[in-house]
């Protein structure tokens, strides 16, 4: 390893912070807990860093892997021991987005590592399992990589299954070789932690080198009454549940001492029964609280004065179509004149930025939904300069994804043309009155689109985009009728996951 490499590992593990009750066991089984992307998007992740508490709690000694953790040979390492990825045995990996699947192959292939599960039954190779909210809605992308597919949301008690893949019986394990072995008739369910409102949530460690700097990360409520169409947080699981006020804030000063930053998490937290008390115990024991995500229908006028006197700054919405047709098609309608007074009280309350998330190729989307789009944001921008001169309005564009698990998994992904004409249209209108408008790739939303609703023949595009091969180099390997094998594959993986 070169010495600069190696004291780019040591500075990041040195600059961390770890609650003395998280320390993993020096005599624990080893095992590689993998987030294939780097680590200041991994370290950000509450999910990842829970499942490394509860591998902790379990008696593991878990090792953690990223993207761009790597050592002079561009084989990764652990962040901990520097120990390589290949001399670990079990290698568990945590999904929150699709193309995180790439990352983890090419992170496989990097450390010496067979990607195919059946060759490695063979030589008795590694084992790798993986979990999250991406292959928990569809598993079968990763059929032949993963041994096993944690199918929910994990609970400590099976985090102990993994040490012997002791998965039998009624678990909410996807064992890739039984389900290959069971000519259509597998089943899993979808494991449901019907204990989380009385559990924990926090983060065992901090560091300021992640997203959110030395945040304090805390779930407070789970499921979303909302429920989108679209949206797959919103829909796999179904029963809402909330943690009390006096948990919470049990949480909340566990790293009191070394940064007043709470990060609130959930689908909607604005949502929570307690937000209001919430946000005022925090802020009158000057603590800097922040949510993860707001309803604009949930933003009353107290709500945004203490989120502005915690120190907010960006008022952050997604608000995803202006077209009320489309909003009531959706599920999420949100009248303008109400956005446009939250708008305003927002930035006179202190906050100096409107960030505002949009799709375009929603079902029942108009033809011309850009038009309409520039005519919102207009009208959004000239209240925003009016309540606050000088402020800054951002509009984010992304294609409409379909996911399986969502009541639009089999609804159709917007062409590359048609997607990247809207685009510069609205860039160019808006850019005229100074919003920044940025926008997701199409071609990586493809790919997502593909990983989302496909099975085990787009395993095969994965590996080959791990190894460096172009989606435009593949297109000629995808099924000839690609919209009709989506959503044949869609009706695969509801007939394998039973879900809650």
């Amino acid at each position: 390893m070169s010495a600069r490499k190696q004291k780019n590992r040591i500075e990041l593990f040195k600059r961390e912070i770890h609650l003395p009750d998280c320390q993993p066991d020096k005599n624990g089984k080893p095992v590689a807990l993998v987030y294939p992307d780097s680590y200041e998007v991994g370290m950000s992740s509450l999910g990842y860093l829970t499942v490394y508490r509860y591998f902790v709690e379990a008696g593991f000694k878990p090792e953690r892997f990223f993207f761009n953790i790597r050592n002079s040979n561009n084989v990764p390492i652990s962040i901990e021991t520097a120990t390589t990825l290949k001399k670990l045995q079990t290698i568990a990996f945590h999904f929150s987005f699709e193309l995180d699947y790439i990352n983890a192959l090419k992170m496989l292939i990097d450390s010496g590592i067979e990607t195919s599960r059946k060759k490695r039954e063979k030589s008795g190779g590694h084992y790798l399992i993986a979990g999250g909210i991406a292959s928990t809605a569809n598993p079968l992308p990763l059929i032949k990589f993963m041994d096993a597919v944690f199918i929910g949301e994990l609970e400590s008690e099976y985090v102990n299954q993994i040490e012997n893949a002791c998965f039998d019986g009624d678990t909410p394990w996807f064992v890739s070789k039984e389900f290959e072995d069971s000519n259509g008739d597998y089943k899993v369910r979808q494991n449901q932690n019907n204990n989380w409102a009385s559990s924990s949530s926090f983060s065992p460690i901090i560091t300021p080198l992640s997203v959110f700097s030395m945040a304090n990360l805390i779930e407070i409520i789970r499921g979303c009454p909302v429920k989108c169409k679209f949206c797959l947080a919103g829909n796999i699981r179904q029963k809402i549940s909330e943690r009390s006020l006096n948990l919470i804030l049990e949480d909340a000063f566990r790293h009191e001492n070394e940064s007043k930053k709470i990060g609130l998490i959930g689908a909607i937290p604005s949502l929570h029964s307690s937000i209001m008390p919430l946000l005022e115990n925090l802020i009158d024991k000057g603590m800097k609280p922040s949510l993860s995500a707001l309803s604009v229908n949930s933003l009353k006028s107290p709500l945004l004065d203490l989120l502005a006197k915690g120190g907010m700054k960006t008022l952050t919405l997604g608000v995803e179509t202006f077209d009320e047709t489309v909003q009531r098609s959706v599920g999420k309608i949100i009248k303008l004149d109400g956005l446009l007074n939250r708008v305003e009280y927002a930035l006179k309350s202190g906050m100096r930025e409107i960030k505002l998330y949009l799709m375009l190729g929603l079902p029942d989307a108009a033809d011309n939904e850009e038009s309409l789009l520039i005519e919102r944001a207009l009208e959004i921008n000239k209240i925003a300069q009016g309540a606050r001169p000088g402020s800054r309005t951002t509009i984010s564009l992304n294609p409409f994804i379909p996911k399986i698990a969502t009541p639009y998994e089999r609804k159709s992904f917007m062409g590359e043309k048609t997607f990247r004409k809207k685009v510069r249209m609205i860039r160019t209108q808006l850019a005229k009155e100074g919003i920044n408008v940025i926008s997701e790739s199409h071609r990586g939303s493809f790919i997502q689109n593909l990983i989302s609703c496909g099975d085990e023949v787009i395993g095969d595009i994965i590996l080959r985009l791990a190894i460096g091969d172009s989606i435009n180099q593949l297109r000629n390997s995808l099924p000839d009728d690609l919209d009709a094998y989506l959503k044949e594959t869609a009706s695969k993986v509801s007939k394998t996951i039973l879900r809650n």
